[in-house]
């Protein structure tokens, strides 16, 4: 079952309403941190996807899912909370599945601890989610394929302009193999976090490869 969680925070600010039985209302407003707001037009007191907004993104595309993936060595309890559980044979697959269950929204795909096994590569492709976050502390994959085990990619079907930090691979533990193209591959994705990585074994790859890409930090 997934998560949603709302990446606005909702702020002790508004403007107030005399309602016809002359008491007080707070008619809510909702800064978030890229300086969009939102109000509440319909003076409903409840925010919805088609309320006003000022800046350009609306309330339904800020707001982002959470989708966890256990391993098959995880824990029970892991498990138990997680979107996705692998079987320890093609683990990418699951994790795909993950990727692309965000779709335009993005969000965050949390691995939990454990061993993944990969046959082949994941790819985050951002003509058809929004940014993506793969995090996984106390994960380690291994990567048996001959291509990347993670591609970032926006060269599909042309540029697509995103604000800020597009993607982020944090925390993993990557060990391919001699016959591996490598470990993480970004193209044409403009700015992509790459934080607290260990990639081994590539002796005839890349652990990291851009491609008219950039990176936040490493």
């Amino acid at each position: 079952m997934s998560k949603i969680i709302p990446s606005p925070q909702w702020l002790d600010k508004g403007t107030y309403k005399e309602p016809l039985d002359g008491d007080n209302i707070r008619v809510p407003r909702l800064e978030v941190d890229d300086a969009t707001t939102f109000i509440d037009k319909d003076a409903s007191n409840n925010m919805t996807f088609e309320d006003a907004v000022t800046g350009s993104k609306t309330l339904a595309e800020l707001t982002r899912s959470l989708l966890v993936v256990a391993a098959s060595n995880a824990s029970a309890k892991s498990k138990e909370q997680a979107d996705y559980v692998c079987d320890g044979t093609d683990d990418q697959v699951e994790i795909q599945a993950a990727i692309d269950a965000l779709a335009a929204a993005g969000g965050e795909i949390r691995l939990s601890e454990g061993t993944y096994t990969f046959a082949s590569g994941v790819t985050v492709n951002f003509q058809t989610t929004g940014k993506v976050h793969l995090i996984g502390y106390g994960a380690t994959i291994n990567h048996n394929g001959t291509d990347y085990a993670i591609t970032l990619s926006d060269n599909f079907t042309g540029y697509k302009y995103m604000d800020g930090i597009w993607g982020t691979v944090e925390g993993l533990i990557i060990i391919g193999t001699a016959s591996g193209a490598g470990g993480i591959k970004l193209v044409d994705a403009d700015i992509c976090a790459l934080r607290d990585l260990t990639i081994n074994n590539y002796s005839a790859g890349d652990g990291i490869r851009l491609d008219r890409s950039a990176t936040d930090c490493c």
